[in-house]
């Protein structure tokens, strides 16, 4: 056995000694629990001085936190970095498209340094209205589209001119003089159907204001300025700022601006009102009063039917004219875009003061008796008694009449105002085209108008007394009276200032008094006394006269 052989088995010898003691140890940790290579791997690996502060997880999330916060605000910025850049780029573009489409000019490279044109200071109308889609015709001039509701008319030649303008809902006509440089002037009403015309310009250092809206209430900045009428309203100066006018008609109420311009200028409001109809009042003769309830219309009749504009709604419509009697009011329905028909008839009235007969009738004679007849058993038939009024001995001042005098229905049939105290009497009979016939034998005192009045009645059962007042009848009295109307009753009646009293004669002789009326602060005096007959009636009065207190 060589040298080097022995030092190989020393070896081997060592190294098994070192496996088994390796293996004891391993066989001693896994028995405890420990791990088996930990030291091992714990001298691989780094190890941190002590020196070195260690991070908890508080630290960590601190740490994230401001990340995140310096992150957002970074990007916030660019954000903000590019919009700007953005505007500072659009910017430029308009100023650079702005240099291209502008004028060249010298010593003026800047666009927006070239003056203004001046403004137009010659005679001007300014149209408004919302009858769009509408044509306009000036004068004889071709008809021209309204597609925006404006119209600017500044090239406007001395003399008189007409505007006419139509659209879907309605119509508007009015006419306009130009004389020098001063402002338009409306020459006469406007005329529209289904729209509302304020016409306003300056005259003489104020304002004016022309409408077709009759009798309507004008208010200037909140302001009552008055009530608009057929040659229209003058109002305060305009001034230079801009006014708000108010046009009221009852609950209609419709507000317009108008705006100052220092040329000369009338400015035309046209509105539709397609919530109207139209009347259409006919007559059959022409200066015919007509008064819309109790309204007296700007106009009157001419030349055949009267067309009145008015809103929709019911209204009450009579008609007056000196020389004819009054017939009664009629009630009218006025519907939206529609027209309506409302006919009067008036008949002459006869002249209170020219009798009709000259005398009053004689009371009839008796007949002659009837000779008896051998072997006659019939009794003798007396004549027929209608005994007449006996004549008044009192002084008449009010238009006499001495005799009978027949008049026909109807309405009321004045016979005069008192104008002082005193008493009417007078005898009266109700007729039908001649032949007697049972009916109602009114008169009446304290007339106003047709629907203010005092009226007595008698129809042969009842006598009563009824006033009407605004329209609605209120019956102050009613007492029985048995006459025949048909045949010839007295009657006395009491005119005061405050009071109104009346009495009758019945078939007995004796007088019935009726009652009276009393109206503290009134002056009945001042109102009109007559007769009332309905239509196709007839009534005999004789003997009217009046007697100062």
């Amino acid at each position: 056995m060589h040298v080097d052989d022995f030092d190989v088995q020393v070896s081997v010898a060592e190294t098994h000694q070192e496996i088994m003691e390796r293996a004891r140890a391993l066989r001693g940790a896994t028995a405890t629990g420990e791990e088996p290579f930990s030291q091992q791997e714990e001298s691989g690996a780094a190890e941190i001085p002590p020196e070195v502060p260690r991070l908890d997880l508080k630290s960590w999330q601190r740490a994230v936190g401001l990340a995140l916060f310096f992150t957002l605000l970074v990007l916030t910025a660019f954000f903000y970095l590019i919009q700007s850049a953005r505007k500072l780029n659009i910017q430029e573009e308009q100023a650079a498209a702005a240099k291209a489409t502008a004028p060249a000019a010298i010593g003026k490279p800047n666009a927006a340094s070239i003056p203004a044109p001046a403004l137009s200071l010659t005679p001007t109308l300014r149209l408004y209205t919302d009858l769009i889609p509408g044509t306009v015709v000036l004068d004889d001039q071709p008809p021209r589209n309204l597609t925006d509701g404006e119209l600017i008319l500044d090239r406007l030649q001395e003399g008189t001119h007409s505007i006419k303008l139509s659209g879907r809902s309605g119509t508007a006509a009015f006419q306009f003089t130009v004389t020098g440089k001063a402002a338009p002037q409306a020459a006469g009403t406007p005329s529209a159907s289904n729209a509302l015309v304020v016409l306003v310009s300056d005259r003489d250092g104020h304002g004016y204001l022309q409408t077709n809206a009759e009798r309507a209430t004008i208010a200037l900045d909140g302001k009552t300025a008055g009530e608009a009428s057929a040659q229209g309203l003058t109002l305060d100066p305009l001034g230079t700022a801009d006014r708000e006018f108010e046009v009221s008609r009852g609950r209609d109420r419709q507000r317009f601006v108008w705006t100052y311009t220092p040329a000369p200028a009338l400015t035309v409001y046209v509105k539709s009102d397609p919530n109207t109809g139209t009347l259409v009042l006919m007559t059959g003769q022409d200066g015919v009063e007509v008064y819309i309830d109790n309204g007296l219309y700007r106009r009157k009749t001419d030349r055949g039917p009267l067309r009145i504009p008015l809103k929709v709604g019911s209204y009450k419509i009579r008609v007056h004219k000196a020389g004819f009697v009054d017939p009664a009011p009629l009630p009218v329905e006025v519907k939206k875009s529609e027209e309506t028909a409302l006919a009067f008839k008036l008949e002459p009235a006869a002249e209170v003061a020219t009798p009709i007969l000259t005398a009053a009738p004689p009371p009839p004679a008796p007949a002659p008796p009837t000779p008896e007849v051998a072997g006659s058993a019939e009794p003798k038939t007396p004549a027929a008694d209608t005994p007449a009024p006996a004549a008044s001995t009192a002084l008449n001042e009010n238009a006499p009449t001495e005799g009978v005098q027949v008049r026909k229905g109807g309405g009321f049939v004045n016979y005069g105002t008192p104008k002082a105290a005193g008493s009417y009497s007078f005898q009266a009979q109700g007729r039908v085209g001649g032949f007697l016939k049972k009916g109602k034998l009114q008169w009446y005192a304290g007339y106003q108008d047709n629907e203010n009045y005092i009226l007595f009645s008698l129809d042969g059962k009842r006598a009563s007394i009824r006033e009407v007042r605004r329209g609605k009848s209120i019956e102050w009295n009613r007492i029985p009276f048995s006459a025949d109307s048909n045949k010839w009753v007295a009657v006395s009646l009491s005119i005061k200032a405050d009071s109104i009293s009346a009495r009758v004669k019945g078939d007995d002789g004796s007088w019935s008094d009726l009652g009276s009326v009393s109206s503290p602060g009134r002056d009945f005096t001042q109102d009109k006394v007559g007769v009332y007959i309905p239509s196709g009636d007839e009534v005999a009065i004789s003997n009217f006269r009046f007697a100062q207190h």
